[in-house]
């Protein structure tokens, strides 16, 4: 069942975007901007982007192995129920060389099942998300081209409004609970809400210096961060996207850590940079009424919904 959910959820995205959410955790400074910080050269979405703060040195004695590094960044995903977030996607493909540049807005929800707005039983939390892209870069050239993905829990929805297109496919069938957004259960691994024991049941863990694969255009701000790379066990590598996943994290101004960067390389070799730019938590999150909104259009668009199986 989970094997078929992972191959439906990429037919449905295409090659691209699975290693993008696996950015829903690159979050670029985690907290508000920082007046009189220094520009950031790679701005995610006009009109005019979060600067980052300049920060000191990391201490990375406070963490003697990738386990203790992974239990802090458990503690610190304690009690994310919403974030915002700009975004920067930039893929490089293999074969041809060629590289494509996104930018646009983030958006995360935990729906907790004992709410009000929950069902009030012991099933998983829900975890949504929803990304705006409102540009393409392709070298020199830049595009106002939107695409926008959403998933609600249940739904995936894929929409491209220049095109009025709208695609709906069902992820999650009635009855059965299923999180994509795990690390090893789908193609969405977003390093929130991720457990130290199941990261390290699939992969193997270890912490790599901050500069080690880092974009030489994102080194100026990664004075405190740290950084982790998980490379697939033997048992899973068969049935993983990845060859390799790197996570940088930073912490807050209340010493909480949060995703930075994320960097994956694929099995055709191709890479995928992530950054969340300016995020913001809980109640700052700026989440717009319609992001989680899977309803198909108005007239006009091109609609198909798709049930699962």
């Amino acid at each position: 069942m989970r094997t078929r959910t992972k191959v439906e959820i990429h037919s449905a995205l295409g090659p691209g975007l699975p290693a993008a959410i696996v950015l829903v955790a690159a979050v670029a400074g985690a907290g508000a901007q920082e007046a009189g910080g220094p520009a950031d050269p790679c701005r995610a979405a006009p009109p005019s982007p979060p600067s980052e703060p300049t920060r000191a040195k990391p201490d990375a004695a406070g963490f003697e192995s990738a386990g203790d590094l992974l239990d802090a960044i458990e503690r610190g995903d304690a009690g994310i129920d919403a974030l915002s977030a700009g975004i920067q996607y930039i893929k490089t493909f293999s074969l041809a060389g060629d590289r494509q540049e996104r930018r646009g807005a983030l958006y995360y929800r935990v729906r907790k099942r004992g709410s009000p707005e929950g069902s009030g039983s012991n099933e998983p939390d829900e975890r949504a998300f929803a990304i705006r892209f409102d540009e393409l870069r392709t070298g020199d050239r830049i595009e106002p081209i939107s695409k926008v993905y959403v998933f609600d829990g249940r739904y995936l929805v894929e929409k491209l409004p220049e095109q009025k297109l709208f695609t709906k496919r069902q992820i999650v069938p009635e009855g059965e609970s299923f999180d994509p957004l795990r690390i090893g259960e789908g193609p969405f691994p977003v390093p929130i809400g991720q457990r130290r024991d199941d990261i390290e049941a699939r992969y193997t863990t270890d912490m790599r210096p901050v500069d080690e694969q880092l974009p030489e255009a994102f080194a100026r701000w990664a004075g405190d961060a740290v950084q982790i790379r998980l490379v697939p066990r033997e048992f899973w590598a068969p049935e993983d996207d990845f060859t390799e996943i790197r996570l940088w994290y930073r912490p807050d101004d209340e010493g909480r850590l949060l995703p930075w960067v994320a960097r994956t390389m694929n099995k055709a070799g191709d890479e995928a940079i992530v950054r969340l730019i300016g995020i913001r938590l809980n109640d700052g999150a700026r989440i717009p009424e319609d992001a989680f909104d899977t309803q198909p259009p108005d007239e006009g668009w091109d609609v198909q919904i798709l049930p699962a199986g």
